[in-house]
């Protein structure tokens, strides 16, 4: 958060039909503070090691990760006209999407991940969290924070292809650094999720999948285009998952034909989905 390293512990309070979220946040001595609509805005702090505004922003970070703020109303509400995925909605209930804790990280995993087994993508984020993220030590535990924008910036292409042993991806991960680092949050969280969706596209490695998946798992926006039928992948993924549910001669064109019948709330659909599996 600007430059500073936190760590935080994040527990749950209350019950599913009135959640709310107790975080802890590090360094400095523990801040307590009660996260949920009511409360988020006008967090507090007993502690002189972070600001009440620098509480509030982390706050703010955490509630997004964590998708606290998402009205899952509309998307179960569609869910009541799919008798087979009912099991999943009982299963579930009341889960909000978990996110990559930024956008930027989030961009930068899809391009780790491009054509690069899991298992050298995981190193290669590893050794860019270890050289240019932050630490901080939650209950003897040393958490490592992934860099934000501003870090890689002004890393040279060479160094950074050391690290994630490829230099298109070191020239696209500074390309989008530098795309983020001259984007406030806000102004891209303001955004409209078309126009998102085009300022995605436009940087580099970012294609149509990828766009989908950063508008929904960095984003938030369930919303986002369906990205069904634009990389094998992504396809034979979400026909096994979805094949579990709605019977094994389930093809690609009838489960295109569900997710349109949850319209904006499609991404929520395909994300309870994946869970679920």
């Amino acid at each position: 958060m600007g430059g500073q390293t936190i760590g935080f512990r994040v527990e749950g309070e209350d019950d599913v039909e009135s959640p709310a979220l107790r975080c802890t946040l590090v360094p400095g001595q523990a801040q307590v503070d009660r996260l949920d609509s009511a409360t988020r805005d006008t967090a507090t702090t007993d502690a002189a090691a972070l600001d009440t505004a620098t509480v509030a922003a982390v706050l703010g970070w955490i509630g997004d990760w964590l998708g606290t703020d998402d009205d899952l109303a509309p998307f179960y509400a569609l869910a009541e006209a799919d008798p087979p995925f009912q099991p999943i909605i009982q299963r579930l209930y009341g889960y909000h999407q978990v996110r990559f804790f930024t956008p930027f990280e989030n961009a930068c995993w899809a391009i780790l991940g491009q054509r690069t087994p899991l298992s050298a993508a995981r190193a290669a984020k590893r050794r860019l969290m270890e050289q240019y993220g932050g630490a901080a030590d939650v209950d003897g535990h040393t958490i490592l924070g992934f860099p934000e924008s501003s870090d890689l910036i002004g890393i040279s292409s060479q160094d950074l292809a050391g690290l994630v042993g490829s230099e298109r991806k070191a020239d696209r991960l500074l390309a989008i650094a530098r795309a983020f680092a001259a984007e406030s949050a806000a102004t891209l969280q303001a955004m409209p999720t078309e126009q998102l969706g085009a300022w995605l596209q436009a940087l580099p490695g970012i294609g149509p999948w990828s766009v989908s998946f950063i508008l929904l798992r960095g984003f938030g926006r369930v919303d986002a285009p369906l990205p069904l039928g634009t990389t094998q992948a992504f396809d034979r993924e979400l026909l096994q998952v979805g094949r579990a549910v709605y019977g094994a001669d389930l093809t690609v064109d009838g489960l295109t034909r569900i997710a349109e019948r949850y319209g904006s709330q499609w991404g929520s659909w395909a994300h309870y989905l994946r869970v679920a599996n």
